[in-house]
Parts: structure tokens; C-alpha cells; sequence
């Protein structure tokens, strides 16, 4: 879902129409439409979550080293 956001990210800069249309074509096949991102800047809150997600990982990740 993050690469899915983060490429949302880089369509900000198309017209609405093209990042109407690419949002709408590229969304994971796991995701709820509701999920579709219609802003041009990351909530504070949502790089905390996005940094949370990332942590959770490397500490995952160096366990099961």
C-alpha cells in the first residue's frame, strides 16, 4: 500500500483527469476504493504512520537475523 501512495505521490503533478485515472487503474486488487488518495500533500499523521510501519519492520527484520 506505501508504493501504491508513494506513486500516487508522483502523479500529483498530472492533470486531474490523467491522476483520477491512474489512481483508479493502478489501486492494489486488495485495496477498498475509499482508500483512493485525493490530496496533494501527506497528512503529519500519516508519515508518522508511514514511519511506525517502517520501524515495525527493520525490527522484524533484524529478529529473524
Amino acid at each position: 500500500m506505501k508504493a501504491y501512495y508513494r506513486e500516487c505521490l508522483i502523479c500529483v503533478e498530472l492533470s486531474e483527469w490523467e491522476y483520477v485515472s491512474f489512481v483508479y487503474n493502478n489501486y492494489p486488487c486488495f485495496a477498498d476504493l475509499e482508500q483512493v488518495p485525493f490530496k496533494k500533500a501527506i497528512d503529519i499523521q500519516l508519515l508518522v504512520v508511514f514511519d511506525a510501519f517502517d520501524e515495525i519492520c527493520k525490527r522484524i527484520e533484524s529478529k529473524s537475523e
